[in-house]
């Protein structure tokens, strides 16, 4: 027999006064599947966020030392490339694992997907410099051609500003293979810097908009079974956020066992109403669904 289980803070909590019916697990099986749509969506796209946070964090941290004690760190240069590395690495692999994503569990609107991306390729120079960027990295090793710092006055306090540069005549130089998307801009800036704190902000917009079709997309095939199925989901969890177990046991079995003891049973984890939180908020504050 099939029991239904929930994890509660003080073990785990089973219906044993009713079997669990073959719908509810195929309602519980199918949360489970959203949830692991919208991962395959979202962990690579927090995973580049992670990143520029990491950046962002260590250039603070810069800001409140001087100018001597960074010249004399032997781990800049090295740990500001290895920020770039990345944040640029990051970039692309989230865009070709989403790509992959759309092609085989989104058929029906990928034509779609590849047109808004499309389009901000050709709109946005950030976009496609970060684009080719990867493989000027991979055939030249550090891609930082030069930084400086200086002290500035944010909100009436000295901090010290690091600004990393890319030359363009140097990316030029060091590198044959930007493409006719790429090159005509670097020429056009002839000896000006791309400033990385500039083109990565844009890089992190182009790449959010990105994020937000693909959840659009994902919306187009979840959006009526989330809408009618969530408040069943939490009516179902009585909303408990720990992990939904289906225990295959005997009555007998649970019969000898008291509540904080459930958890010696061995029970298939399907989902929790916490993960389905965690979609569901995210889709509101995107604004693809009401709140």
């Amino acid at each position: 027999m099939k029991y239904l289980g929930i994890q509660i803070s003080d073990g785990i909590m089973i219906d044993n006064s009713k079997e669990v019916r073959d719908e509810t697990i195929e309602f519980l099986d199918h949360w489970r599947k959203v949830v692991e749509d919208f991962d395959n969506i979202n962990s690579l796209f927090q995973l580049f966020v992670s990143e520029v946070a990491e950046f962002n964090k260590y250039m603070k941290k810069c800001s409140n030392k001087r100018i001597e004690d960074l010249n004399n760190d032997e781990w800049l240069k090295m740990t500001l490339n290895k920020h770039i590395i990345n944040i640029t690495s990051n970039g692309r692999l989230f865009y070709e694992h989403l790509l992959l994503i759309m092609k085989k569990q989104y058929p029906d609107h990928i034509n779609e997907w590849n047109k808004k991306v499309s389009q901000i390729f050709d709109e946005n120079f950030s976009y496609r410099f970060f684009y080719k960027f990867r493989n000027y990295i991979q055939h030249i090793g550090y891609p930082i051609t030069e930084y400086k710092m200086q002290y500035i006055n944010f909100e009436g306090e000295e901090r010290l500003n690091v600004i990393i540069n890319f030359n363009a005549s140097v990316l030029l130089n060091r590198f044959d293979s930007w493409g006719g998307n790429v090159k005509p801009d670097l020429i056009a800036l002839g000896q000006d810097n791309i400033i990385f704190s500039e083109i990565m902000q844009d890089y992190f917009h182009n790449l959010n908009q990105i994020y937000f079709y693909s959840l659009e997309v994902f919306m187009k095939k979840n959006h009526k079974f989330i809408n009618k199925q969530y408040i069943k989901l939490i009516e179902l969890c009585h909303q408990e956020l720990g992990k939904i177990y289906i225990f295959d046991a005997s009555e007998s079995q649970l019969l000898k066992l008291k509540d904080s003891e459930f958890g010696k049973l061995h029970g298939k984890t399907i989902t929790s109403l916490k993960d389905v939180n965690r979609v569901v908020n995210t889709l509101q504050e995107a604004g693809i669904i009401k709140k």
